[in-house]
């Protein structure tokens, strides 16, 4: 396991994390931890840990079989691919975005207006996006997964989805897809 601990703090890891844990701060649950910002290429089988801060995780290889944490405060995270993973994104207004596709992943946000972008797929999986008005864009399509979007005014837009359940909770909310088959 690596530990940032207090502070504001910037890890890299330049070649590929296979296995084991990152800490931004000191423990999963340090309230007084800073801005962090953890930079990685390909990740496997591992577990990063925001905990509190406006805390930035950069991967630029994929990332498979891992659990993200963003903690406390707006987060960022910045991916290419997402497989066979959870991301939990706790309270604060957060960012997601990832340059290709998410398979076989979970979403879950917190209270805070979370913005969560996907470039490639999203295929089965699921995305609850928690309290507030939050927003999904995902620019290719969507297959065989669930969108949830709480309480808030959330925006969906999708290019296409097959075998897809969407639940807006909130009647100001607002979805658009070119082509929706259930």
């Amino acid at each position: 396991s690596l530990y940032g601990g207090a502070g504001t703090d910037f890890i890299t890891i330049s070649s590929g994390f296979n296995g084991g844990s990152v800490f931004a701060d000191d423990s999963v649950d340090d309230t007084a931890g800073g801005n962090d910002t953890i930079a990685m290429g390909a990740v496997t089988s591992a577990a990063i840990y925001g905990a509190s801060g406006n805390d930035s995780l950069v991967a630029t290889g994929a990332v498979s079989n891992t659990s993200l944490y963003a903690g406390l405060g707006s987060d960022s995270l910045t991916l290419t691919t997402f497989s066979s993973g959870i991301i939990s994104l706790s309270d604060g207004s957060d960012y997601v975005s990832a340059s290709g596709a998410f398979t076989s992943a979970t979403l879950t946000g917190g209270a805070g207006s979370d913005t969560l972008i996907i470039g490639g797929r999203f295929d089965t999986g699921s995305i609850d996006l928690g309290l507030d008005a939050d927003s999904i864009r995902i620019s290719t399509g969507v297959t065989s997964a669930t969108l949830l979007g709480g309480g808030g005014s959330d925006t969906i837009s999708l290019a296409d989805a097959s075998s897809t359940t969407i639940t807006l909770s909130d009647s100001a909310s607002s979805f658009t897809g070119a082509a929706f088959t259930k």
